[in-house]
């Protein structure tokens, strides 16, 4: 973890955010995958005094102090999801603005393709966390994951005005990929994909500002996971790959192997962007996509030259997995003035596995948790304050960076 450090000390000793904003001034982007923050959450966590989820969102992002923010994994709201008390549509991100320290701000908020293909209880009623097997073999999209409509959304919220708005959700999977044999692959129950399959889980949005008086496009976009999760025939591999490549295509490369895509115009050269993302591959993987990742570092600019951690899980228990998916990508012609990954130490004590263990500890800025080793036996750790708020909120960590001309 200690690559993940060096960039993330001085948000804790020295950064100093300007009162009086000028045209002049750095861009502060934040990207931040947030772990399923479906309407439940956000009904029942909005104004609770308790540690959860969405207020160890908001501590964070208070302190990153964010002018431009890309959120995965917000639920786009749509009316009787996940039940008939739910009546909204596309207001979820309206209503965190304010709580994440950016009122008034823009938002740009499409409903994503997970879940679209998702079935109801026979009560009318969606499964909304914990699926059991049987659950995700009876309710679950098939072809999207996902257990409710609009699962994983992204959305952006921006202090500054928003301009042109293009959304791509409804690209086939033929029109990047004509030759890809879809026969090889079968859906989550085992079933032949469709010739109709779309390239996009989710979706894709470019969003177009106004930065130091010259347009700035932004793009958000969260990948399909590069993983199999126990289907040997799974689609998922290449179809990140190809969405990486719609990207690459998209940001003006000449590398992606794509000629053209009706109804479709990419970006011109010259044109400066920001594109970010959780985009589910590690740059140092063996994964398919992980090629296209390795060559954005090659032909555009990321905000930090070498590889870092995002992705930490959310298991308590030592170690564990923990890779690279998150990126911010820019076009060369920005600068970099800032930039990193909001981390803190762990700072971790382990405390023993009895059911005694961690009672009577008594630490400043420590906090005690459980969790189960190996064996299933449950241990007790302590961990640091900052550490535990970190892991609270997401299995992600935030990325930032600040930019000018």
């Amino acid at each position: 973890m200690k690559v993940l450090f060096f960039a993330v000390l001085t948000l804790f000793i020295g950064i100093q955010f300007s009162t009086q904003a000028t045209e002049n001034n750095p861009l502060r982007i934040v990207h931040y995958n947030i772990k399923e923050l479906h309407s439940l959450k956000i009904h029942s966590q909005l104004g609770a005094s308790n540690l959860n989820q969405l207020q160890a969102v908001r501590n964070i992002l208070l302190r990153l102090r964010p002018e431009l923010l890309s959120l995965n994994e917000v639920q786009y709201d749509l009316p009787g999801v996940p039940d008939s008390s739910f009546v909204t549509s596309g207001e979820n991100l309206n209503k965190l603005s304010a709580q994440f320290g950016m009122a008034g701000a823009a938002s740009v908020f499409y409903p994503a393709n997970t879940g679209a293909l998702s079935e109801p209880r026979p009560d009318g009623t969606y499964v909304v966390s914990s699926p059991t097997a049987e659950e995700r073999q009876l309710y679950s999209d098939p072809l999207n994951f996902g257990m409710f409509p609009a699962q994983y959304s992204t959305g952006l919220l921006s202090l500054k005005p928003v301009g042109r708005v293009k959304e791509y959700s409804q690209i086939l999977w033929s029109q990047v990929s004509p030759t890809l044999d879809l026969s090889q692959f079968n859906d989550g129950n085992g079933q032949p994909l469709p010739e109709d399959m779309l390239l996009f889980d989710k979706n894709f949005t470019h969003v177009e500002i106004q930065f130091q008086g010259k347009p700035l496009h932004v793009i958000v976009f969260h990948s399909v996971p590069a993983f199999h999760f126990g289907n040997d025939k799974s689609p998922n591999y290449q179809r990140n790959k190809d969405q990486l490549r719609f990207l690459q295509w998209y940001l003006g490369s000449d590398r992606s192997g794509i000629e053209g895509i009706e109804g479709v115009t990419p970006l011109s050269p010259g044109d400066s962007f920001v594109a970010m993302g959780d985009w589910n591959v590690d740059v140092g993987s063996d994964n398919l996509g992980a090629e296209v990742i390795r060559a954005f570092y090659d032909e555009f600019q990321m905000w930090m030259a070498d590889p870092v951690i995002t992705y930490i899980g959310s298991s308590l228990a030592p170690g564990g997995f923990k890779a690279q998916l998150d990126y911010i990508l820019l076009s060369k012609d920005l600068k970099v003035s800032r930039a990193g990954v909001y981390s803190a130490e762990e700072s971790r004590e382990e405390l023993g596995c009895t059911k005694h263990s961690g009672r009577g500890y008594d630490q400043p800025g420590k906090v005690v948790v459980r969790y189960r080793n190996a064996d299933g036996v449950s241990c007790a750790a302590a961990i640091s304050e900052r550490y535990h708020e970190l892991i609270t909120a997401s299995d992600h960590l935030p990325l930032f960076v600040d930019i000018t001309r």
